[in-house]
């Protein structure tokens, strides 16, 4: 009996070990075959990879960064709810990827390399109208879109790492003030930019409000506002030339103008005087 029972409670305690293995298992596994990528049951529509006639897994990224490219798949539910792939050479920009939430993917022509910035960029996939700005937050281990529900007129009605639009553009607030403001949206040659977030201010790199003020440096340009990591050569070569930010520069040249005219007023004045 005592034997019986053993056995019974092994035979469930196998059953739940293999239910939790199966279960463990149970991802998204896309596959590449007969020149067809599918996936598996429980793999979500969006974005996936495929290079040299191999579907890309969380386990083979790497063949698709530093300067690595792969082909795109955009897979979404048909009307039979099943889920079917399409190669999707006409996407340009940044997109999320599907297989891996923490990262944003590079596009040209449907050709991409995988990314893992933290960051700002313009969505240039199939939803880009209805979610037009994905944020990127490594500590978080998550990309994520910013939701254009949120995104306000002025930096004053939004918070520290909010979006705004402005005459059309999209800037990044570093602080509840437009001056401090960064463009995002700009479609230009990249350049490097210093922005502050304030002591008490909440940062969004770091999740956790600021008990000493923190200066990041950025790349900007190609529609995107990306972190340079600190203690990189790409960060000591350009930390000390990097200017402020956008609307701060624009201010900045404004009272360099002003000043310039009053001092040329002023001589103007005092010839006159003097004659």
């Amino acid at each position: 009996m005592n034997k019986l029972i053993y056995l019974s409670l092994l035979g469930i305690l196998l059953s739940k070990s293999f239910s939790l293995y199966i279960r463990d298992n149970d991802k998204c596994v896309p596959t590449y075959e007969n020149s067809k990528l599918t996936l598996s049951s429980d793999c979500d529509e969006g974005y996936y990879l495929v290079s040299d006639g191999k579907a890309i897994t969380s386990s083979t990224l790497n063949t698709c960064q530093d300067g690595k490219s792969c082909n795109l798949y955009f897979c979404q539910t048909k009307e039979s709810k099943s889920i079917e792939c399409q190669e999707a050479k006409s996407t340009n920009g940044y997109i999320l990827f599907e297989l891996k939430k923490n990262l944003v993917l590079k596009c040209s022509d449907g050709i991409c390399n995988v990314l893992s910035y933290m960051g700002y960029f313009i969505n240039g996939g199939y939803d880009k109208q209805v979610n037009t700005v994905i944020m990127c937050n490594i500590m978080n281990k998550e990309c994520e879109y910013y939701l254009n529900e949120k995104i306000q007129n002025d930096c004053a009605y939004s918070k520290v790492g909010g979006v705004v639009r402005i005459e059309d553009k999209l800037y990044f607030c570093s602080s509840t003030n437009n001056k401090d403001s960064v463009e995002i949206s700009a479609d230009s040659k990249e350049n490097y930019k210093k922005i502050n977030i304030d002591v008490g201010s909440y940062d969004p790199f770091a999740d956790q409000v600021l008990t000493n003020s923190r200066t990041y440096l950025v790349k900007v340009g190609n529609k995107a506002m990306v972190i340079v990591p600190e203690g990189t050569t790409e960060y000591e070569e350009h930390i000390n030339k990097a200017s402020g930010s956008d609307q701060n520069s624009s201010t900045k040249i404004f009272t360099t103008f002003s000043i310039l005219i009053n001092s040329i007023l002023t001589l103007i004045v005092s010839f006159y005087l003097l004659f």
